[in-house]
């Protein structure tokens, strides 16, 4: 999904020094949550989030990545940040992978 924004994306983290020019994409897994019944665990839900690294709002790749991201999984959330030590914008979108 991420392959299709066109911009280069990491899971978890870049190594130090070798992030790319701005922008670009993490993918991280916040928490698995499931459902247990009778002892055992029936099916697994985990947490993703999203980060979206630029040097300035850019609603056109914004808007590619949440149409991407709601035709896969639905519903998520959206947070905007400044990230200092990047000097930076960060949109930070978490969803369910059902």
């Amino acid at each position: 999904m991420l392959d299709g924004l066109g911009i280069p994306a990491v899971h978890a983290a870049w190594r130090q020094g070798s992030a790319p020019h701005l922008p670009w994409a993490v993918l991280l897994m916040e928490e698995d949550a499931h459902l247990t019944a009778d002892g055992r665990r029936w099916a697994s839900f985990p947490r993703m989030r999203v980060e979206l690294y630029q040097e300035s709002s850019d609603s056109e790749l914004e808007g590619s990545l949440e149409a991407a991201l709601a035709g896969r999984y639905g519903d998520y959330e959206k947070t905007e940040a400044w990230v200092d030590s990047e000097d930076c914008l960060m949109c930070s979108y978490e969803f369910t992978d059902i």
